[in-house]
């Protein structure tokens, strides 16, 4: 019909499905639509069944005529094996197969056919390397490649989601590139919570927060407030003495600018928001109603802006980074031939 491409941001936890649908034009951007549908779970699964999950994106899908559209999935911190490893000082092309075999010593869980992404977080130059590193279950990863190839779309990257989630960070105002941050990502079931140095997710946790009819009351300021401390004492030691110096959350609206004062008040920090659609182009439909939950849309907003830069993701289980292939000599066999 003309259209431009389409590209499809997706994820889910046990209590709703989100999608993010762009249009792009070189590397324009424009946010189409932005859909939350709640999801049932059940007692004996604890989350919802795959086939209710792919009846509802196959629905929102045709609704916004994105079938076939290239689509990145983000998943939680709490579905996959993460941790930092130091490493030897080697070339860059060697480091893939050292992230592998340090990790098969280092993680609780893994088998050889498990995906590994790596990203480095410190250049110890002559020293050491520190990367940090993420394994995902390859039925989880089967799992999920079924649900978007039978909701007719094509995974095109899997991504993790406090790192796509990142990506909006830099946009706060007065920070500078060596800034310590907290980024504070509440989707409703959990709240991811991830110090970042240098823009550089650096330190990942997942908590379950209680049930709350308010979530900006006074309840909800003292859970949070505690969890941040708790971040906070934990990445002490990887910080190396550099203090965090602020904390991030994703919202907008008058009650979650209210949360953000309580929260500066309690914990004697700077409290930025992020407003999620502030960095991109909106429909004319989407200026005109935009979801009250929008700081739920933080990963799938923030991948879509990697997408359009054509930068690559920290962490892509579908296309980790690999050793790469041996030159080949056809090209100058051929020359010399000539």
């Amino acid at each position: 019909d003309g259209r431009m491409p389409r590209i499809v941001a997706l994820d889910w936890d046990d209590q709703q499905l989100r999608l993010a649908i762009a249009q792009q034009q070189a590397k324009e951007l424009t946010l189409e639509a932005l859909v939350s549908l709640p999801l049932e779970t059940t007692a004996e699964a604890g989350a919802a069944p795959a086939d209710a999950i792919i009846r509802l994106i196959q629905q929102a899908v045709a609704d916004h005529r994105s079938r076939h559209a290239d689509t990145i999935v983000a998943v939680r911190r709490a579905e996959v094996e993460l941790r930092p490893l130091k490493l030897p000082p080697v070339p860059p092309e060697e480091l893939p197969e050292i992230v592998r075999f340090q990790a098969m010593r280092e993680f609780s869980e893994l088998a050889d056919d498990w995906p590994i992404d790596f990203y480095p977080v410190e250049d110890g130059g002559t020293e050491e390397t520190t990367v940090l590193a993420a394994a995902i279950n390859p039925t989880r990863l089967a799992e999920l490649q079924k649900v978007v190839e039978q909701s007719e779309l094509k995974l095109r990257s899997l991504v993790l989601r406090p790192c796509a989630a990142a990506v909006l960070v830099p946009h706060v105002p007065g920070q500078t590139e060596t800034d310590v941050q907290l980024m504070v990502d509440d989707f409703g079931s959990a709240i991811e919570l991830t110090v970042l140095r240098e823009q550089t997710a650096v330190f990942m946790r997942t908590v379950q927060p209680p049930a709350t009819e308010d979530p900006t009351g006074p309840a909800r300021v003292d859970y949070l407030a505690g969890e941040i401390r708790r971040t906070i004492l934990a990445v002490r030691n990887q910080l190396g003495g550099h203090p965090v110096q602020r904390i991030v959350l994703f919202g907008a609206g008058a009650a979650h600018e209210e949360l953000c004062g309580r929260l500066q008040e309690r914990l004697q920090l700077e409290v930025h928001e992020i407003d999620p659609l502030r960095s991109v182009h909106l429909s004319p439909s989407l200026k005109r109603q935009t979801p009250p939950d929008i700081g739920r849309f933080a990963a799938a907003i923030g991948t879509l802006q990697e997408q359009a830069r054509q930068q690559r993701p920290a962490i892509d289980f579908l296309n980790p980074r690999r050793v790469p292939p041996p030159r080949s000599r056809r090209n100058l066999l051929a020359a010399i031939g000539l």
